[in-house]
């Protein structure tokens, strides 16, 4: 079953956390690395200089792993000016950037096709898809984009 915890992140019974905790007491005070999934909105945000998007990618944790999909390189590049190239290349070379196999090819048709919003983007498909291959937290602004209950979300209240 799902919670919400204080920091909008969604917590889920029988974590990782709370297994590693119950097979081994002294991991009760270790806190295992999570990939934290920027989607597009943030990174932009950013990039934009918002200093609330700043605060969002700067309170993650020391041994956080700061990742974005391929899709999102894709979609920053698109939208990017000339002027920006520098500053944008620079900042998307210190994620780890996650590609797209055919495992995560196959669930983002899957969670395309099973839902019923219109509106829906394939590329935010894509990218719920790899937050949830990787099982990945996805830190997004735009949590409309994401109706997917399976994820693990953190929205990004600015």
């Amino acid at each position: 079953m799902a919670k919400r915890g204080s920091s909008g992140t969604e917590k889920r019974d029988g974590s990782l956390y709370q297994k590693a905790a119950f097979i081994c007491p002294l991991a009760a005070n270790t806190r295992l690395m999570a990939k934290i999934l920027f989607d597009t909105d943030i990174i932009i945000d950013f990039l934009r200089g918002k200093n609330a998007a700043k605060k969002v990618m700067l309170s993650i944790e020391d041994e956080d792993m700061p990742c974005c999909s391929v899709v999102t390189v894709a979609e920053i590049r698109a939208g990017m000016r000339e002027a920006e190239q520098a500053a944008t290349m620079s900042l998307l070379e210190s994620f780890d950037i996650l590609l797209i196999d055919k495992k995560i090819a196959l669930l983002a048709g899957d969670l395309k096709r099973k839902t019923k919003q219109q509106q829906l983007e394939l590329d935010d498909c894509f990218i719920a898809a790899t937050a949830l291959i990787h099982q990945a937290v996805l830190v997004t602004h735009n949590t409309k984009h994401y109706p997917h209950r399976e994820l693990i979300l953190k929205q990004a209240r600015y």
